[in-house]
Order: C-alpha cells, then structure tokens, then sequence
C-alpha cells in the first residue's frame, strides 16, 4: 500500500505502523508509554502526523547522541 504523508493529518494505527516500519504491539508501546500522542473518538484511534513527524525527530537525536 502507498500511504502520503504530506497528504493527511490523521493516520490510522495501521497506516501509522507502515510509516514507522514498526509491529502493531510496538506501536501500542509506543501509544501507552506516551511516546506518540494519539486521538481516540468513538472507537477509533488515529495519530497525528506531526507526532509520528516528532516521534521520528526524536527517536533521531536520541540516536545521534548514543542513547
């Protein structure tokens, strides 16, 4: 599948997991750790692209420092 992210500002945990090349349970981690911030209405949760955007930016500078 071929998802855009300069195209949307909600990402399902699916599409959320392809973009971050992670497991549906390491995202979930990620979600109840605080690590990404998501929006839940109804029953379905989404995450913003900005906070895959600074999750990746963190995960980064994390890197680059050697933690």
């Amino acid at each position: 599948e071929d998802f855009q992210l300069e195209s949307k500002y909600l990402y399902s945990v699916a599409e959320a997991c392809y973009l971050l090349s992670m497991s549906r349970s390491s995202l979930n981690r990620l979600l109840k750790a605080n690590k990404i911030r998501s929006i839940k209405e109804g029953g379905m949760r989404r995450i913003p692209a900005t906070a895959i955007e600074q999750y990746i930016k963190q995960t980064s500078k994390a890197t680059m420092k050697g933690v």
